[in-house]
């Protein structure tokens, strides 16, 4: 299974650490540091949800 992506632009401020497994949507502005496991949107972006471990399982581009 092939998985695309399309990369488009997002803005990521001064002394912001962004974890791993981390989804943020495009046009977001990342304000402050983002945790791993997690699902980002806005201006400034704010978590809408956390990935799950079944998330990880429908979808293999999310490794442990």
């Amino acid at each position: 299974m092939e998985f695309l992506e399309y990369g488009k632009e997002i803005k990521i401020g001064n002394d912001c650490w962004i974890c791993s497994n981390v989804v943020i949507a495009v046009g977001s502005v990342v304000t402050h540091n983002i945790p791993s496991n997690t699902l980002l949107a806005g201006n400034p972006c704010k978590v809408i949800r956390n990935i799950t471990d079944a998330d990880k399982k429908k979808y293999p581009i999310f490794k442990n």
